[in-house]
């Protein structure tokens, strides 16, 4: 049995294959995951920010691109792409969702340290910070002590937003280890 869209299913394997033409043909067909996710996002009430779409839409392409092997030529390459990019959202929007939950569980009462304590949670915090590495305190200055945001360091360090994004949060998770390992050890 032949399969409906023999002319995307032979694409596919040529790229898989290593034909440069056959890649590039590809990546211009696959260029409709972004229009897709923006399009699903919009009928889904615009739920996600352009920033999390735009990561989104690397996320799904790369998926896309590994499963590549899986793609059998039953629909187009796009529609099978579709597919993905549907899955994708839904599990963002949820994780969105459960991250929202969390955070209006959390007091809105903000919490004030006893004057004698502030002394010694700021040298522990400039403490932890001088033992981040050197990009990642960079990345935690520019946007808690400088008011940037991530994209705005993005494009002022000249970086991709994925990595600065990674960098961050890797940096907050080892802050946050630091200072609860000196608060165990206090």
């Amino acid at each position: 049995m032949t399969a409906p869209f023999s002319d995307d299913l032979a694409l596919s394997r040529k790229a898989l294959g290593g034909s440069a033409q056959a890649q590039e043909v590809l990546v211009q067909r696959l260029r409709c995951i972004g229009r897709i996710l923006n399009a699903r996002n919009i009928r889904s009430g615009l739920r996600l920010p352009t920033h999390t779409l735009e990561d989104l839409a690397q996320e799904v392409a790369l998926l896309v691109w590994r499963k590549l092997g899986d793609y059998a030529g039953q629909a187009p390459l796009e529609g099978w792409a579709a597919a993905f990019c549907v899955h994708a959202l839904h599990n963002s929007i949820r994780s969105q969702q459960r991250l929202t939950a969390k955070v209006t569980e959390l007091s809105t009462e903000p919490y004030t340290l006893p004057e004698q304590d502030i002394d010694g949670v700021t040298s522990a915090m400039h403490d932890c910070l001088n033992r981040l590495d050197k990009d990642d305190h960079a990345i935690v200055q520019a946007k808690h002590f400088d008011g940037l945001t991530l994209h705005e360091i993005a494009a002022s360090s000249q970086q991709q937003i994925s990595f600065v994004k990674s960098r961050y949060y890797r940096a907050l998770l080892a802050l946050r280890s630091c200072l609860g390992n000196r608060k165990e050890s206090a």
